[in-house]
């Protein structure tokens, strides 16, 4: 078996700096193990299977894709679905902000001189989730993001296990979120 050293872990925490643990803190080598690998062949058990989907075509009309979105594409997009479940908070955790128990992307393709975009995204069996677009598009030159404004995604929904979803919506507008 193959075996190297890890020189260094860094792990960022967020809203409290970073932490650099090294290599010494954690065990000394690491034993390398070949990735598991399975062949498939078509009409074998793995055509049977049926993936949780939400599916849908984006419309981005040529309004929106103006200025310094004018020359964005349909895989600058992702299909966002965050679930209706959320964490919670304890009384002792001072600050905190309930968020998503989970949330899956998926990235939008086809092409966008023709209006819209598709998107796949697999999610969790029959638990309630939202779909949304975004994009990770930074217009600022600096520290920031594009807003990304919809319509028509659909409010809570859930796929039951092995079945596809569509739900098709809009991005209504653009705008670049600054912070300089």
């Amino acid at each position: 078996m193959k075996k190297f050293s890890v020189p260094a872990l860094v792990l960022g925490l967020s809203l409290v700096g970073a932490l650099v643990v090294s290599s010494e803190a954690i065990a000394q080598q690491v034993q390398a193990q070949p990735a598991p690998t399975a062949t498939l062949k078509p009409g074998g058990a793995a055509s049977n299977l049926k993936l949780t989907m939400v599916r849908g075509t984006v419309n981005i009309p040529a309004s929106v894709r103006t200025g310094q979105f004018a020359s964005l594409q349909c895989n600058q997009f992702s299909g966002y679905a965050s679930s209706k479940a959320q964490t919670s908070c304890d009384g002792n955790s001072g600050f905190c902000v309930p968020q998503p128990k989970w949330t899956r992307h998926g990235q939008m393709s086809g092409n966008i001189s023709e209006g819209h975009c598709n998107y796949a995204i697999i999610v969790p069996a029959s638990h309630a989730f939202a779909v949304n677009g975004t994009t990770d598009y930074n217009p600022c030159g600096g520290s920031g993001m594009t807003d990304v404004d919809t319509s028509g995604t659909g409010g809570w929904m859930s796929v039951p296990a092995g079945e596809t979803k569509t739900n098709n919506f809009n991005i209504t507008s653009l705008k670049a979120a600054c912070i300089n």
